[in-house]
């Protein structure tokens, strides 16, 4: 999925980085980042949207999933 940004990126056509950004967010794994941070560099405002917008869910799952996990070292 990565490549398929890089790749949409360099042929410029809207759809497929369009697509590329939606799909890495529904995805949301951590490789997605660095890709959704670059397609906030886009040149279209609809792409910039929707990375900011999954970067910022990616976030929120990943702070959810964390403040889910057992406190291992007790408090003082």
């Amino acid at each position: 999925m990565v490549n398929l940004i890089k790749k949409s990126k360099q042929r410029k056509e809207l759809h497929l980085r369009m697509n590329a950004v939606e799909a890495l967010g529904r995805i949301g794994d951590k490789r997605a980042i660095e890709p959704l941070i670059q397609a906030l560099k886009d040149k279209n405002h609809v792409i910039r949207r929707l990375a900011a917008k999954n970067l910022g869910e990616i976030g929120s799952r990943v702070k959810e999933r964390s403040s889910n996990l057992p406190l291992l070292i007790k408090p003082c």
